[in-house]
């Protein structure tokens, strides 16, 4: 393990506590803890190894970070599975802040359109340097609102609990932190932002402007909801997608892995996959329709299941 850049994201010590804990499975952790940089971590881990693999659920920002003449090839021996979202989001939000520090006069509007614009084309240019690169989204796949819970797969939870009771524990420690933060988030903030936006527009547009507030405080709310519904037995579908695609070793979901190539919304950032005419060494995991997004959901669920030790879901 190694220092990363730090993140403001607040990650109380007891959920770390409760991963590292002695689980029923009697599994060890073998991390060893370095304290060089992460580049040169990951710089030293690419030269030493034929064929290293890279899980990437976090802000890939050491990618980018290795050193000009030798980063292009250490990058294309690394084969990789990567959850983007929100971690591409970051990613782009620190590109765009670090290129503004390089600039010597204030940024400007104009000047930050063109900065996000640059952060897009090295991100892309940096998920197509992989020997291969498996880019999973939940909103592209198997939906932006697929989780794991009590009422969709109950039996998961009972089996995670008897095989790997730390796992099962932080799972409700993270549900307990996220209630925390984001009620605090939600009701100390949105009063105040409305006062501000009826404030600063004093016609009907005001109304308009705060219809989209109120779209992301409800947002809010229903995670919130839905935590407790469950009794904080709740996952996004999102890292565990990830990890049922590597646990696909009969091809399950090959019928939804795309060799492609990728733009995205210069706004949002939701990607298009675009089949490739050449080979290409990107894939997604891609379901266009509510019918193949259920079958996704399901294999993808039936794998972390069997992975478990049970027979079916």
């Amino acid at each position: 393990m190694v220092q990363g850049r730090r993140s403001e994201e607040p990650y109380p010590l007891e959920e770390v506590l409760a991963l590292f804990a002695a689980s029923t499975s009697g599994a060890s952790h073998r991390a060893k803890l370095l304290t060089c940089t992460a580049e040169a971590a990951l710089e030293h881990f690419l030269t030493q190894h034929d064929a290293p693999f890279g899980l990437l659920l976090k802000p890939p920002h050491e990618l980018l970070g290795l050193a000009e003449e030798t980063g292009t090839a250490l990058r294309s021996k690394l084969v990789a599975a990567l959850y983007g979202s929100f971690n591409l989001v970051v990613l782009r939000k620190e590109l765009v802040q670090d290129l503004s520090a390089q600039l010597k006069e204030p940024v400007d509007q104009a000047d930050r359109t063109g900065l996000l614009s640059e952060a897009f084309a090295r991100e892309e240019a940096l998920l197509h340097s992989c020997k291969a690169l498996l880019w999973v989204e939940r909103s592209t796949s198997v939906g932006r609102d697929c989780t794991l819970d009590l009422e969709r797969c109950p039996a998961f939870f009972e089996a995670l609990m008897q095989e790997d009771q730390a796992l099962g524990n932080f799972i409700l420690l993270w549900s307990s932190s996220i209630l925390r933060s984001m009620s605090s988030e939600l009701f100390s903030n949105f009063g105040d932002a409305v006062g501000r936006t009826l404030e600063a527009e004093q016609d009907s547009s005001a109304f308009k402007a705060v219809h989209l507030l109120v779209d992301v405080a409800d947002k809010k709310l229903q995670i919130l909801k839905s935590i407790c519904k469950h009794s904080g037995q709740q996952v996004c579908h999102a890292d565990t997608l990830v990890a049922a695609a590597l646990l696909d070793d009969r091809g399950e979901l090959g019928a939804f892995t795309r060799c492609c190539r990728v733009v995205q919304d210069p706004r949002s950032g939701r990607p298009t996959w675009l089949l490739a005419e050449a080979p290409s060494s990107l894939a997604a995991l891609v379901a266009d329709s509510g019918a193949e997004r259920a079958e996704l959901a399901q294999k993808s669920l039936q794998l972390l299941f069997v992975a478990l030790g049970a027979t079916g879901i």
